[in-house]
């Protein structure tokens, strides 16, 4: 049976401002897990709840990533490891959230979980395999729930050359700009050695896709190719150009 992964996501351009969350993702380590290490700026008495993603915008079903999370460790600037509780499935205690400095987590890709009760599609899920990454970024990260509208920063830590497709926009330091939790959670990302990528213009929008093809029978620039119609229909409806880059990531299996 062929499946097919289709994410379709636009960049979002973002004013000059503070990040105070900062997340990295490590793939180097290889333990077949998504291996997170989060920054944060100074958080109130209130803000003593972690929590992971239980539904996500579009997706009709329960999705509690937070099954997922086999060690969840929190730590004050010194290095000392703060004491946490599990209160829920999706939701970590942090008892003195005053002097949290980072957070470090690791949670398993969906792809390989077994799941009868609340079954993740793949549309919905992450994935890590020697070929491909695929990081559908509600399913990896967490939020505090009052500060979901600070902005952040990602880095993605990598082995050799991997392609990465996404629309966020990369800074110097190469650390991803992101205005908010809701954006980076928008922001699916497809990574892999064998990725195919292509890219034209319409109108004034960059449109670029990325796609996964074990065979290499499908191309990124067939997926163009495909989509020019509507693509230019589209531009001739709107009249004018609403985003500067449009992305295509297709995961084909």
């Amino acid at each position: 049976m062929l499946k097919i992964l289709v994410i379709s996501l636009i960049s979002i351009n973002i004013c000059a401002q503070e990040y105070p969350f900062v997340y990295e993702v490590d793939f180097t380590n290889k333990n077949d897990a998504f291996n997170v290490t989060l920054i944060v700026p100074q958080l109130s008495e209130k803000d003593d709840v972690y929590s992971f993603v239980s539904y996500a915008p579009g997706v009709h079903q329960p999705l509690d990533f937070g099954r997922f999370v086999k060690m969840f460790k929190v730590f004050d600037e010194a290095g000392n490891e703060l004491l946490t509780n599990k209160i829920s499935t999706n939701d970590f205690k942090i008892l003195d959230p005053t002097i949290v400095s980072k957070i470090i987590y690791e949670i398993d890709d969906s792809f390989d979980m077994s799941t009868r009760y609340h079954p993740i599609y793949p549309m919905s899920g992450t994935g890590i395999n020697d070929d491909y990454i695929i990081l559908n970024t509600h399913g990896v990260f967490g939020y505090f729930k009052n500060l979901k509208n600070k902005p952040v920063k990602l880095k993605l830590k990598l082995e050799g050359t991997q392609k990465i497709g996404t629309a966020l926009n990369m800074d110097d330091n190469g650390y991803y700009e992101i205005e908010s939790y809701y954006h980076l959670t928008d922001s699916p990302i497809l990574i892999g050695n064998k990725l195919s990528c292509a890219s034209t213009t319409i109108d004034k929008i960059q449109v670029e896709a990325y796609v996964h093809s074990p065979s290499g029978e499908i191309t990124a620039q067939m997926v163009l190719d495909q989509a020019s119609d509507i693509l230019n229909a589209a531009e001739n409806y709107i009249g004018y150009s609403p985003v500067d880059r449009y992305t295509f990531l297709m995961f084909f299996a």
